[in-house]
């Protein structure tokens, strides 16, 4: 490929929506628990950060879950409700990154796991198309802001972290990146990002 810089984009609320709620608002209803209380349990712990590596099973991840939220989920409810969390594209996502790919090489990179990958990997595939690749947290065994999540799309490009670009809407993975020597920038808003994106040259 002829293009000599890469722009790296993170992918929930980078790309396309996703919002915990939906999921604790499934829940809730599944339950019959009080939907305040879900979200004063739920807690982005060392087992989400395992989970997201494939260091533990859907199951164990759920059973932790259950204990933690104080709920009992039966049948598929566990599934249903934690893939609730996909909302819809960011407008005008999807025709930034056609226009950028005639001038860069697109890379995604997103922590994940075993149980929302199919469903956002089906829900969005004609925008995951436009990616030259999409790397994935639980299939890597690295999370960001894990120094190693990075060095593993560097060494797939094969070029210097400072002709490459990285967008990301989690200040600690903004600062990681940096630490790398890779271009970062903090994703508040769509409309921030297409000002930034103009800010750093980028077209």
């Amino acid at each position: 490929m002829s293009h000599d810089k890469a722009l790296i984009f993170d992918l929930g609320n980078v790309v396309f929506k996703i919002s915990f709620d939906y999921a604790f608002q499934y829940w809730a209803k599944a339950t019959n628990a009080n939907i305040q209380q879900i979200r004063d349990n739920y807690k982005f712990d060392e087992y989400y950060d395992r989970f997201e590596k494939s260091q533990i099973t859907p199951n164990e991840f759920k059973d932790h879950l259950m204990e933690k939220l104080k709920i009992k989920l039966e049948g598929d409810a566990f599934e249903q409700g934690w893939n609730s969390i996909y909302d819809e594209i960011i407008p005008g996502a999807s025709e930034l990154l056609g226009t950028l790919k005639k001038s860069y090489r697109l890379i995604a990179l997103t922590n994940t796991n075993a149980v929302h990958y199919p469903t956002w990997a089906t829900k969005y595939a004609k925008t995951l198309e436009i990616f030259e690749r999409v790397f994935s947290s639980h299939l890597m065994k690295h999370r960001k802001p894990e120094p190693a999540a990075y060095q593993f799309v560097l060494d797939y490009l094969q070029m210097p972290p400072a002709q490459t670009w990285f967008f990301d809407d989690h200040p600690p993975n903004i600062v990681a990146a940096e630490k790398m020597g890779i271009n970062a920038v903090l994703v508040t808003s769509f409309e921030k990002m297409l000002d930034d994106m103009k800010q750093q040259g980028i077209t």
